[in-house]
């Protein structure tokens, strides 16, 4: 019931947006050549796939303002670099390849496209992940300045839940004098060893970026930073990789 919900109001919010846009184009505006070029460079960004910064998201202006439009708590990112890290980043690392987009409408009005599309793509546990999207964009200078984005997110919250993500820092960091021995596995999952007492600490840990957050099975919480891809800064201590 949640999901149909979440699939009818993703669909009237698309019904909305692009009626809007139609009923803008309709009667002939002065610039229909630069509506034009907005949306062949909408449709030929979409072809790149969309993932990583070299994807649809290479034409996101630095200063793009990304709105992760829900009822509940929605989400602006300010920048590309803090979408692509925080918004992007999260989706991206539980994924086996990136998004291919079935882009079903691009509608013009404008400074502003609409794409109505389907994102396809199979997640690390091997399972599709398909989503309905809506991005309503406006662009300046032929980058995407501004997006509002509507999916569905019960997809999107079952990814997230059910799929580790993937990083770097997966193995062993170790002290320097070898007492605590953080082993962070591919699970998700971390184990720390103290001294001679193995298992002192476990529990889950998810890497967003250069940070990682700690959720011990005792039911504290911690933070970290990975400095360099060898270094780890976690509790006031200093862990290097262990090769």
């Amino acid at each position: 019931m949640r999901r149909t919900a979440t699939v009818v109001v993703a669909v009237l919010v698309a019904a909305t947006m692009v009626g809007c846009a139609v009923s803008g184009t309709a009667g002939g505006s002065p610039g229909r050549e630069q509506e034009r070029r907005n949306t062949e460079l909408v449709r030929d960004a979409f072809a790149r796939g969309v993932s990583g910064q070299d994807s649809f998201y290479a034409i996101l202006a630095e200063d793009v303002q990304w709105t992760v439009v829900r009822a509940e708590a929605p989400r602006t990112y300010t920048n590309r670099a803090e979408f692509l890290r925080d918004g992007a980043g999260p989706i991206v690392s539980r994924l086996d390849g990136p998004i291919r987009a079935e882009v079903h409408e691009l509608v013009a009005d404008g400074d502003t496209v609409v794409a109505r599309w389907r994102g396809v793509a199979t997640a690390r546990d091997g399972a599709p992940y398909v989503n309905e999207y809506v991005w309503v964009m406006t662009l300046r200078d032929e980058r995407v300045s501004r997006v509002s984005a509507y999916l569905d997110f019960v997809a999107l919250d079952e990814l997230l839940q059910r799929v580790t993500p993937a990083h770097p820092y997966v193995g062993m960091w170790v002290t320097p004098d070898g007492h605590i021995r953080q082993e962070l596995r591919p699970d998700g999952r971390y184990d720390e060893a103290r001294g001679g007492r193995v298992g002192a600490y476990t529990g889950r840990y998810e890497v967003r970026g250069t940070r990682i957050d700690y959720w011990d099975d005792s039911g504290f919480t911690a933070d970290g930073t990975f400095v360099s891809d060898d270094e780890l800064h976690h509790g006031g201590m200093v862990f290097r990789r262990e090769s």
